[in-house]
């Protein structure tokens, strides 16, 4: 039996597809997927449609040009209509092949996922590993077993739907093997244009070195989805996979996209000495939390290659951060970037508008504090609930969103608030406050002048800006 695992095109595209802002990641969890699968002896691929930009009929097209018998789908919330359009043609076309999707919006909703889309066979949710391998396995030996198998929600004979119960989490995250990056177009991953490279060419690729997120902020799904567990790799597994990437694909740049990447100070000083032991050429960036840095694990991350720090900082006003359960103060917060600045590391930061308690002045002190603390970067998102999250179920419950809320693909677009209101705002007010925070921050003369010295310092930087600014020009214009 074989098996092709799908990365579905993306729904609308936030920027232009001549502008090329948004980073392109590998999709890691199909890589696990396949690498257990391969390691167990199921033939496998890897279609990775949303990277070459294919359109839901030319997806199909290769689809129906393999001999997979499973095709294996992940899914986002803002994904979900692009696959059930893929389910509903492949099995117009050939009812014989099985339709899996797996991932986090269908592992939250997986009844309501079947009754919307009959097309779709399995469900598997959470860590998919095992319970893909189980149930290819059940699938191949025709024996239809399926009440057995852990994580999985399906239709029974009689088309009632069930879930099986879940699956316990892979306790040892360095059992399984490395991502199947040889199924991978490798050379088409790229970050976003904000990503300073050394102008060695080489190739990137992403890399998870923890699961779960111990926190439990109302606007995701991490927490809830890991059930507030953090399981973690051995710095010695991580730096194995860390070479296998160099040596085998010619990584020269990775991103570390744990939820958390520095959740533990003294492992992430060991990841680093690791690096430098044995003389890793590799530059990175990463995920930090600011409660979560020290200056000595700071001084070992620069030297171990890493350039870039992502934090979330989301509101500049601390009973905002405390409604939506951060657990971080502004001050924590100012002296993390503080401190990564000073270390001349690159500071992205993201801040979200439109979160519970946010009005007009909440929102332009958020505004202001970004430009307080004068990151290298920063981007600002309208709040938006996605299933899984506390949020979600809030907002359902008080009539902000409707509980039957079903446009999933208007969650892609993330300058179009897809809530009523929040407080006394509507959703054109919102849309129109994440406009003038980028204006406010951008087009500052301090932000100006700062981008023409590192244009005059290394003019290769010049397309990065120019490109940037032609993008946010395009959004705001819009």
């Amino acid at each position: 039996m074989s098996v092709l695992l799908l990365n579905p095109p993306s729904g609308e595209m936030v920027y232009s597809s001549l502008l090329p802002v948004s980073a392109v990641y590998p999709p890691l969890g199909l890589g696990y997927l396949a690498g257990t699968l391969e390691r167990n002896g199921i033939e496998v691929d890897i279609l990775d449609a949303n990277t070459y930009r294919y359109s839901i009929s030319e997806t199909v097209e290769r689809i129906l040009k393999t001999d997979a018998e499973v095709i294996g789908i992940t899914a986002t919330s803002t994904t979900i209509p692009v696959v059930y359009a893929l389910a509903h043609k492949i099995k117009r076309i050939d009812s014989d092949r099985k339709v899996i999707v797996g991932g986090v919006h269908v592992s939250f909703m997986p009844d309501r996922t079947l009754r919307e889309c009959k097309e779709i066979d399995f469900i598997v949710r959470n860590e998919g590993e095992y319970t893909l391998l189980e149930l290819v396995n059940c699938l191949k030996n025709g024996k239809n077993e399926f009440q057995n198998i852990a994580g999985i929600t399906y239709r029974e004979e009689n088309e009632t739907i069930r879930s099986n119960p879940n699956r316990p989490f892979i306790e040892n995250p360095d059992e399984l093997p490395f991502p199947a990056r040889n199924l991978l177009p490798i050379s088409k991953y790229h970050p976003d244009i904000f990503w300073t490279k050394r102008g060695k060419k080489g190739n990137f690729t992403t890399l998870i070195t923890t699961r779960g997120c111990p926190y439990n902020c109302v606007y995701c799904s991490a927490g809830a989805y890991s059930r507030h567990k953090v399981r973690m790799r051995s710095p010695e597994n991580v730096v194995e996979e860390i070479r296998d990437a160099i040596d085998k694909y010619n990584i020269t740049d990775i991103y570390f996209i744990d939820d958390i990447f520095t959740i533990n100070p003294k492992r992430t000083i060991t990841i680093c000495n690791e690096i430098l032991d044995q003389k890793l050429d590799i530059n990175w960036a990463c995920y930090a939390r600011a409660n979560l840095v020290t200056k000595e694990q700071l001084e070992k991350m620069k030297k171990a290659g890493c350039h870039l720090l992502n934090f979330g900082v989301e509101s500049g006003n601390q009973d905002v951060l405390n409604r939506i359960n951060k657990a971080l103060t502004l001050d924590q917060i100012r002296k993390a970037i503080k401190l990564a600045k000073k270390m001349d590391f690159k500071v992205y930061a993201s801040f979200m508008i439109g979160l519970p308690g946010d009005n007009k002045s909440t929102i332009e002190q958020t505004i202001k504090f970004s430009k307080e603390l004068n990151p290298d970067y920063v981007e600002f998102f309208l709040t938006t609930p996605f299933p899984g999250t506390k949020l979600w179920e809030d907002y359902v419950q008080e009539g902000v969103i409707d509980a039957d809320f079903n446009d999933w693909g208007k969650l892609s677009i993330m300058h179009q608030s897809v809530v009523k209101r929040v407080g006394n705002l509507s959703s054109r007010d919102l849309e129109r406050l994440m406009k003038i925070a980028y204006v406010s921050f951008y087009l500052r003369l301090g932000f100006i002048m700062h981008s023409l010295r590192n244009i005059f310092e290394n003019p290769r930087e010049a397309n990065k800006y120019l490109t940037g600014f032609a993008s946010y020009f395009l959004y705001l214009t819009e």
